[in-house]
C-alpha cells in the first residue's frame, strides 16, 4: 500500500536560480558614505552649533531612511517568488494532510486498543503469579514498558518475577525489623505501635533503637525530677506541721492532718437485680468498702 501511494506521484524536482542584485555605483556610494560619516563623526554640540548639529542629523537620517527603503523595495520583489512558491506547495501538502488525519487518528483508535489489551494481559500475569512469590496483586505496580509491543512474553515474565521476588523481599525485611522493634520497646517500657510505625515510614533500625533509648533516657530524668519535686513539696509540708499529743495540725489553717475518719458498721437488706447488684459490688470493691455475705436466719 504504501508502494502504492509512492507509484502515483510523478518525479518532480524545483528549479531556481537566484537572482543577482546589483547596486549602481556602489564603490562611489560607499565612499561618499564614508567620508560623509567621517566628517561629522566628531561633532561637538555647542550652544553656538545646536541648530546646525541638529540639521546635519536631520539629513544623515535621510540618507539612512533612503538605503532602507531600496533595501525593503528590493526585498520584498525578490521575496515574492518564494512566497508564490511557499503557498503552492502548502496547497498540495494540505491536500494530503486532509487524508493523513483521520488515518493518523484510526491508527491511534487502534494502538490505544491494542495497549488496552497488553495492560489486561499483564494484570492477568500478575493475578496468577502473585500468590506463587508470596505478595498481592495490588503491590504491583506495572512498569510502563510491560506493555511496550516489542517486549517478548519470557522478559515480560521475567521483569514481573524480579518485582515481585523484590517487594517479598522488601516485606520480609519489613515484617522482621518490625518485630524487632516491638521487642525492644516492650522490654525497655515504652509502648510498640509508634516505634514499629517508623519502619515502614523509612527510618533505619539503628536509628529507632537510639531513638528509643534517648525516650527511655527522657523518662528516667523526667521521673527523677518528678520524685525529687515530691520530696521537696512533702519537705515543705512537714515543716508546716506541729506534733500535738497523738495528732498532727497544720500551723497555716489550724487543720488536723491525715485523721483516718472513723468507720462506721450498719446491715441492710438489699433488694435488686442481679446487674443493680452486680453494679453495687462493683462500686464498693471500687471505694474499699468492706463487705460481707450474711446467712439466712
Amino acid at each position: 500500500m504504501a508502494n502504492e501511494v509512492t507509484a502515483i506521484l510523478p518525479q518532480f524536482t524545483v528549479k531556481y536560480t537566484p537572482a543577482p542584485i546589483e547596486i549602481t555605483n556602489e564603490a562611489q556610494l560607499k565612499q561618499a558614505i564614508t567620508d560623509y560619516a567621517a566628517k561629522y563623526k566628531d561633532l561637538v554640540v555647542t550652544e553656538d552649533t545646536l541648530a546646525d548639529t541638529k540639521s546635519v542629523r536631520a539629513e544623515m537620517r535621510k540618507v539612512v531612511t533612503e538605503l532602507d527603503a531600496n533595501r525593503k523595495r528590493v526585498k520584498k520583489g525578490y521575496n515574492q517568488p518564494l512566497n508564490d512558491f511557499e503557498t503552492r506547495i502548502k496547497s498540495l501538502k494540505a491536500t494530503i494532510n486532509q487524508v493523513i488525519e483521520p488515518i493518523d487518528q484510526g491508527i491511534k483508535d487502534l494502538e490505544d486498543k491494542q495497549r488496552e489489551q497488553r495492560l489486561l494481559t499483564v494484570k492477568a500475569l500478575i493475578d496468577k503469579m502473585a500468590p506463587n512469590y508470596g505478595v498481592a496483586a495490588s503491590d504491583i505496580e506495572i512498569n510502563p514498558e510491560w506493555l511496550n509491543k516489542s517486549i517478548s512474553h519470557k522478559k515480560l515474565l521475567d521483569s514481573i518475577a524480579g518485582t515481585m521476588t523484590a517487594i517479598k523481599t522488601e516485606h520480609d525485611r519489613i515484617a522482621t525489623e518490625e518485630l524487632s522493634v516491638r521487642k525492644y520497646a516492650e522490654a525497655n517500657g515504652q509502648q510498640s505501635e509508634g516505634w514499629v510505625a517508623q519502619v515502614s515510614a523509612g527510618v533505619e533500625l539503628v536509628e529507632i533503637f537510639k531513638r528509643i533509648d534517648q525516650a527511655v533516657i527522657r523518662q528516667k530524668e523526667a521521673a527523677e525530677q518528678k520524685r525529687k519535686a515530691e520530696e521537696a513539696a512533702a519537705a515543705v509540708k512537714k515543716m508546716k506541721q506541729k506534733q500535738i499529743g497523738s495528732k498532727t495540725v497544720d500551723t497555716e489553717t489550724g487543720e488536723l492532718v491525715n485523721v483516718v475518719p472513723d468507720l462506721i458498721e450498719t446491715r441492710l437488706r438489699i433488694l435488686g437485680t442481679q446487674q443493680q447488684l452486680q453494679a453495687l459490688k462493683q462500686y464498693m470493691d471500687d471505694s474499699d468498702i468492706e463487705y460481707e455475705y450474711l446467712k439466712e436466719v
